[in-house]
């Protein structure tokens, strides 16, 4: 068992959040339903929004540009990273083997949504510089997806909360559930 062993950590360094991220697998930006590690209780509050090299506002784009972890709204509609080695296992267990294309045919996506995606993947990666936007097809490239085709979506599930459990042992099941997005 893992359990959460930064949970009195405190950094002001890039390179270490992500070898944390790398470490746990995936965590939110802040606070969230189940106290699973995250950004903001792993710096100070006065890190916050100074540009310089200590600023976690900076480190949640640049490890993404520096493609050592995804970042987005992962997490129980809050934002989040997953490393690469947890990316294909995330993909596959909220794809199911299925393309965008696929899912939105599906309904599972609105119009609205596929709207954004199309103009991203026209775009490549575009955003303002406090933020970046890409597809996952373009971010994750042909060998994370196709691993990730090559697990099935409950094996992956069950990974995912076998993870959260050893972080916290003591979670409750139906808050894990909906941290991860089933609900």
């Amino acid at each position: 068992m893992m359990t959460d062993k930064y949970q009195n950590t405190k950094t002001t360094d890039y390179s270490e959040f992500v070898s944390i991220v790398e470490d746990i697998g995936f965590m939110t930006l802040s606070n969230n339903c189940i106290d699973f590690t995250n950004l903001s209780g792993l710096t100070m509050e006065e890190q916050w929004h100074t540009d310089l090299p200590s600023d976690p506002w900076q480190w949640r784009v640049n490890i993404e540009k520096d493609h050592k972890a995804a970042y987005g709204k992962l997490f129980d509609k809050k934002p989040g990273f997953i490393s690469l080695e947890w990316y294909p296992i995330f993909l596959a267990s909220r794809r199911k083997g299925r393309s965008f294309a696929e899912i939105y045919s599906e309904g599972l996506i609105s119009n609205y949504a596929k709207q954004i995606y199309d103009l991203f993947k026209h775009h490549k990666t575009f955003g303002w510089p406090s933020t970046a936007y890409s597809t996952v097809e373009t971010w994750a490239g042909d060998q994370l997806i196709e691993e990730a085709m090559g697990i099935k979506p409950e094996d992956a599930m069950d990974d995912i909360i076998m993870r959260v459990q050893d972080i916290i042992p003591n979670g409750e099941m139906k808050k894990i559930r909906r941290f991860i997005g089933i609900y």
